[in-house]
């Protein structure tokens, strides 16, 4: 993680996130648009994101309270600019600004946000229906990876995450499975169901047959798995729990691992104990204990207490 990074631009831009405390950016310009990459005081490169073009990039720092440093001559006074060498290095928040977690987009326009940075985005694969609805799986491959041993990870639905962007939950786990499970060196991402969907509020034409056989084809041919899918409770016409229990059966003699918060539930990188930033967090088994029926007699006030229960965070 303290890679040296070739940095040619003198173009600074600095954002001042505490007393005598800056973060900066500097734009890089490549054959397809150009990278944002941002550093501390000590040059230590803790993010980078991907535009179309220097004015775009320009645009999004000034939105987030960036500035030239050539500009501000009053911060030229008192704030001295980091000098080369740049070294990768992490944040303690993650990565803050391509996550989305402390990134502002345009008011009423999704976030594009980057795939990890060492994300094989060349030979990304994504598989969509012809009609753009549905979404069978996403395979992502790692650089620097030596062996073609897979992962499949499996959340509730997908996103619009493609081959050109992600969204905050991918690219946490593709940073969290590069530096987490180095003995992987593919990503497939998977979901209970295949309908995009992230807000839960269709109520029709949620799995086709033809997308479901698909799905169940590369879990059988594939033996390593991640689940993602939270704290599974049944929405709108989706039957999570149900399809969790379907999930066990075809995954029965595979090894299916969750993130370790101490939950019997596999938790989304949504949880509060992770929020798409926290990397500290190791991996263990998942034995679907969470989603099996329950047979226990209840009383009235029992089920009233189910029901204020249930109506708990989306992302546990």
């Amino acid at each position: 993680m303290n890679d040296e990074i070739e940095i040619n631009s003198t173009d600074y831009w600095f954002k001042i996130v505490e007393f005598l405390q800056q973060n900066w950016g500097v734009i890089e310009e490549t054959k397809l648009g150009c990278i944002v990459f941002f550093f501390g005081d000590t040059a230590g490169v803790f993010d980078q994101m991907e535009f179309a073009s220097v004015e775009q990039a320009e645009e999004a720092l000034k939105r987030n309270g960036f500035a030239k440093y050539e500009e501000g001559r009053n911060a030229q006074e008192f704030i001295t600019k980091p000098q080369a060498p740049f070294r990768r290095c992490t944040h303690p928040n993650g990565s803050i600004y391509s996550s989305g977690k402390y990134w502002q987009c345009v008011k009423g326009k999704r976030m594009d946000i980057c795939h990890f940075n060492k994300v094989d985005k060349k030979n990304i694969v994504a598989d969509f229906t012809d009609d753009g609805l549905h979404r069978l799986s996403l395979t992502i491959p790692l650089l620097n990876r030596d062996n073609n041993k897979i992962i499949c990870v499996i959340g509730q639905n997908p996103s619009k995450a493609n081959q050109y962007f992600a969204d905050k939950t991918l690219h946490y786990l593709e940073k969290y499975i590069f530096e987490k499970m180095p003995e992987y060196t593919k990503i497939i991402m998977l979901n209970l169901y295949s309908r995009i969907d992230t807000k839960k509020e269709f109520l029709t034409d949620l799995e086709r047959p033809d997308c479901t056989k698909k799905i169940q084809t590369i879990m059988k041919n594939n033996t390593d798995f991640l689940i993602v899918y939270g704290k599974l409770k049944n929405q709108g016409k989706y039957k999570f729990r149900e399809k969790a229990r379907e999930l066990k059966l075809l995954l029965k003699n595979k090894k299916v691992h969750k993130i370790d918060i101490a939950t019997q539930y596999a938790p989304h990188p949504g949880n509060k104990n992770i929020y798409y930033g926290n990397f500290c967090h190791g991996v263990t088994d998942y034995d679907f204990s969470d989603i099996e029926y329950k047979h226990n007699k209840s009383t009235n006030s029992d089920h009233k207490k189910c029901a204020v229960i249930s109506n708990d965070r989306h992302y546990q």
